[in-house]
């Protein structure tokens, strides 16, 4: 499935492999581990299955990151996003800023589109889900595209707020 997708609950969080469990919570301990972001597994129609899908970001100030899946779906984000700034690296850097624009261009098409049609963001329209904002240096050796830097600016769940993620490729990095 997509990053946002939980691996819990009965459809997709059997375990495949285990065949017991060594403890068992009722609910009131379950719920309790589940606030503290404890991910705990029951046994569900006699099989190990995860029934908890939260992070340890503190649900006060990082609601957004709560779900465990927020974490996943960033972090594929951000490889998608510095897959097409690797691409862009050494191009003819131009005053008009095409090539910046092609390359967020990519990002948006590539990477943030493809997130918004699994619904794997949340926004009414994909504007309102995702975004980008490319910025390019200029290498002083030779004139090229020095570093390239993508903004993606992501909402992951309803009660999140916009979440900014800062991806940079240079071209350092593949001396």
């Amino acid at each position: 499935g997509t990053p946002d997708t939980a691996a819990a609950g009965p459809e997709v969080g059997k375990a495949r492999y285990c065949i017991g469990l060594s403890q068992a919570f009722d609910n009131a301990d379950r719920e309790a581990l589940n606030d503290a972001g404890v991910n705990v597994s029951i046994l569900d129609e006699d099989t190990p299955t995860t029934f908890g899908w939260r992070s340890l970001a503190d649900p006060v100030n990082d609601r957004g990151y709560l779900p465990l899946s927020t974490a996943r779906l960033a972090t594929g984000l951000a490889y998608g996003a510095k897959a097409v700034l690797r691409r862009y690296l050494f191009k003819k850097l131009d005053a008009q800023g095409k090539t910046k624009a092609a390359a967020q261009t990519d990002i948006q098409n590539e990477v943030l589109k493809p997130a918004y049609e699994a619904e794997a963001l949340y926004g009414a329209t994909e504007a309102e889900a995702a975004g980008v904002e490319v910025t390019q240096a200029v290498n002083p050796t030779d004139g090229s595209i020095g570093s390239l830097s993508a903004v993606l600016a992501f909402v992951p769940t309803e009660f999140a707020e916009v979440i900014e993620l800062t991806v940079t490729e240079t071209n350092e990095a593949l001396s």
